[in-house]
């Protein structure tokens, strides 16, 4: 019987913050760290106005996962809303990079946001 502390979902074998499913979503190996692989929060800029992001790794072609990207700005309500800021780029190695954008430019009157990613079986 499969032990679920090891290759459960949400385990993580090799310790590196990563569950196994994140870890399948973005084609990585769960048996060994990756830590430089987390997603990566950043600013893309369109014409005058900024908006947050979140650069990330995937398991191109995946079709049974779904990744979404939620912000908030109190950590107790999460709100997805992003859409791509440029096309995937192939990594060459059966992954893609792409980034994220939330679809509202950031304000001075909420200057904190938080931003997560979410992977979910179809």
């Amino acid at each position: 019987m499969a032990d679920p502390l090891v290759s459960g979902p949400l385990a993580d074998p090799d310790l590196d913050s990563l569950g196994n499913l994140l870890e399948y979503g973005m084609g990585l190996d769960p048996n060994s760290p990756d830590q430089d692989k987390l997603p990566v929060p950043q600013f893309v800029q369109i014409e005058n106005e900024s908006f947050l992001a979140l650069a990330f790794q995937r398991h191109a072609g995946l079709t049974d996962v779904i990744f979404s990207i939620e912000i908030s700005s109190n950590l107790k309500n999460w709100a997805e809303s992003f859409i791509p800021a440029s096309s995937p780029v192939s990594n060459g190695d059966g992954t893609e990079s792409i980034i994220l954008r939330h679809n509202l430019p950031i304000v001075s009157s909420d200057p904190r946001q938080m931003v997560r990613l979410k992977i979910r079986r179809r």
